[in-house]
C-alpha cells in the first residue's frame, strides 16, 4: 500500500509539473486585461431605426458615469429616426458631456442622415470615409403615431426641421446664413461633408482610436468596452466583462 501511495503521489506531482505552464498561461490570458495597465474606451452603436431613446440613454449614462472609461466612441449607421428620439438623445448627450467631461468621437461607416446627424453633432470630432452618405439635415422619418393627423403633420415636421438646423449650426459652428449649402435634406459624400464642415476628418474607427490617444495623452493600450447592438438587461458588472480587444 505504501508503494502504491508513493507512486500515486509521484504521478500527481508529475501531472502538476506538466500542467503548470499551461495553467499559468491560461490564467494570465484571462486576467491580464484587469492586471496590466490599460485605458478603457466605451463604444455605443446607433443603428436604424431610431424610434426609442430609452435603451441608448441607459447605455450612455453607464459609459459617462463610469470613472474607468476615459473616452467614448459613437458608431452611427442610420438613415431613419424620429424627431423626438434624436432630439432627446441630442440633449442627453449635451447634458452628460457637461456633467462628466470625456472625449466624444462619432465614427460614421455608411450612412448618417437626418436625426442621426443631429446626434453626431454633439461629438467633439466626427470621422467618416469618403464614400459615406451624410446630411439629410431637416428631414425626419414620420412616426406611426402621427399618421392619423394627415397633412397637419407637415407643419409639425417643418418646425422640427428648423430646430434641428439651428442645433446643428450651433454645435458644428456653421452659419445659419449658409443653410442652403448644408441643410434642407441635402445629402453629401464624406469628402463633400468634410469640405463644408459637417465632419472633422476622413477616416475610420482606427482614426478615432489614434485621435483619442493623441488628444487625451493615453499612454497604455486601449481596451474597448462595447454594449451589444440588441437590447438586453445589462448591469455595469456584466457590461465590463464584455471586453472586446486591446488596441496597441
Amino acid at each position: 500500500m505504501r508503494l502504491y501511495e508513493v507512486l500515486k503521489s509521484l504521478t500527481l506531482i508529475m501531472i502538476i509539473i506538466i500542467m503548470s505552464p499551461y495553467c499559468i498561461t491560461t490564467v494570465t490570458q484571462l486576467y491580464s486585461t484587469y492586471v496590466e495597465p490599460h485605458t478603457s474606451i466605451g463604444v455605443i452603436t446607433f443603428k436604424d431605426p431610431l424610434y426609442d431613446s430609452s435603451r441608448y440613454i441607459k447605455q450612455l449614462h453607464a459609459l459617462f458615469t463610469n470613472p474607468l472609461i476615459k473616452g467614448i466612441i459613437i458608431r452611427i449607421d442610420s438613415s431613419a429616426s424620429a424627431p423626438g428620439t434624436s432630439t432627446a438623445l441630442f440633449y442627453e448627450l449635451l447634458h452628460l458631456k457637461k456633467m462628466y467631461p470625456k472625449p466624444l468621437i462619432t465614427v460614421i461607416e455608411n450612412v448618417c442622415i437626418s436625426g442621426a446627424y443631429l446626434i453626431a453633432s454633439t461629438s467633439d470630432y466626427i470621422i467618416a470615409p469618403e464614400s459615406a452618405c451624410i446630411g439629410g439635415i431637416g428631414g425626419y422619418a414620420q412616426t406611426s403615431q402621427l399618421e392619423y393627423m394627415g397633412e397637419t403633420t407637415d407643419p409639425l415636421y417643418q418646425e422640427c426641421a428648423q430646430y434641428c438646423i439651428k442645433h446643428i449650426a450651433c454645435a458644428r459652428k456653421l452659419s445659419l446664413a449658409t443653410t442652403s449649402n448644408w441643410a434642407h435634406k441635402k445629402v453629401f459624400t464624406g469628402k463633400q461633408a468634410l469640405t463644408i464642415g459637417l465632419i472633422t476628418t476622413i477616416g475610420s474607427f482606427h482614426t478615432a482610436l489614434q485621435m483619442l490617444k493623441e488628444r487625451t495623452l493615453i499612454e497604455h493600450d486601449i481596451i474597448l468596452l462595447e454594449y451589444p447592438d440588441h437590447d438586453s438587461p445589462c448591469s455595469m458588472a456584466s457590461f465590463e466583462a464584455k471586453i472586446q480587444y486591446p488596441m496597441v
